[in-house]
């Protein structure tokens, strides 16, 4: 009698209240306020205008982390609410630090430009933009006799000009062998990629013993025929194959003017 009174009071779900809120809901929540929260703090730098170059500084980061931080009030959120706060902050640094490096990459580049138009090398190298790198290719054919590694007596002037560069301004370098896809079979060198391999060396240790730039600056690869620039069906083609590039990563650290 009273179990029956007990299912007679007892109120009846819809079959939407049933299956509603599902599981997912509440992670899929979470990431929609934070991509909310994101665009929010975003869309509030844009519309204050602040400089970009305001966040190279760390001590800055640090006070704005602080000051965001202390407006939060960080330890009066829920469990959850920290998480999710705690994300948005390193997406923000993150972000910033990306920002950041894609402004000195710029910079970079303008100057190793201007450095190149200063010193009427336009004919000679050849310098690249990428997404976090500068790439600077000598168009010289000159560099290396066929089938050796060894520097030509014409090819130090041009990297002496590299190296100029290369000393004056902050960064990593990696330097990248290639040649074209004709086959060379020597005691020294059993394929192409041998031979990629000891050019980019030749390079690298010239640099390394000739003009001081640091060894921890600074690594040799070979890729031999397999990145190819040109069509190797053509001399022309296979000339432009046959080069040395020099990859060039700007450091966070003040760049000289």
């Amino acid at each position: 009698m009273i179990e029956s009174q007990l299912s007679k009071n007892k109120p009846v779900k819809s079959p939407l209240q049933e299956v509603w809120p599902p599981k997912w809901f509440f992670s899929y929540s979470d990431v929609a306020t934070l991509f909310m929260t994101f665009f929010i703090v975003l869309a509030t730098m844009l519309s204050l205008n602040v400089p970009v170059s305001v966040f190279a500084d760390k001590k800055l980061q640090e006070i704005l982390i602080k000051q965001n931080t202390e407006l939060k009030e960080v330890s009066k959120l829920t469990e959850r609410e920290k998480k999710v706060f705690q994300e948005i902050q390193s997406l923000e640094l993150d972000q910033i630090q990306n920002i950041i490096h894609l402004e000195k990459l710029k910079q970079f580049a303008e100057q190793i430009k201007s450095y190149v138009k200063a010193n009427k090398l336009e004919d000679f190298i050849v310098v690249e933009e990428g997404k976090w790198n500068v790439r600077v290719t000598p168009l010289a054919p000159f560099l290396f006799e066929k089938g050796k590694d060894t520097l030509s007596p014409q090819a130090k002037p041009l990297i002496e000009q590299i190296a100029g560069f290369l000393k004056k301004y902050p960064s990593r370098i990696k330097i990248e062998g290639h040649t074209d896809n004709i086959p060379i079979h020597t005691i020294n060198y059993p394929s192409n990629w041998e031979l990629s391999i000891a050019r980019a060396n030749s390079v690298m240790k010239y640099l390394i013993e000739k003009y001081g730039i640091a060894p921890g600056r600074i690594e040799a690869v070979g890729y031999g025929q397999y990145r190819p620039i040109a069509s190797n069906d053509t001399t022309q083609g296979r000339a432009k194959n046959r080069r040395v590039v020099f990859e060039i990563i700007p450091l966070m650290g003040k760049i000289t003017p």
